[in-house]
């Protein structure tokens, strides 16, 4: 299982430094709708945005 620091290495790896991730979560499961399309709404509430 790769780990946030791993995500950001690889990124730094093959991208710009500006477009690199400055902070990456790793979560169990995506809010999905019926449609099974991600809820924005639902993906600001898990990470406390909302």
């Amino acid at each position: 299982t790769a780990t946030d620091q791993d995500i950001r290495a690889f990124a730094a790896e093959r991208m710009a430094d500006f477009k690199v991730p400055r902070r990456v979560v790793i979560l169990d499961e995506i809010p999905k709708g019926a449609t099974g399309k991600m809820q924005r709404i639902g993906m600001a509430e898990k990470l406390g945005l909302a």
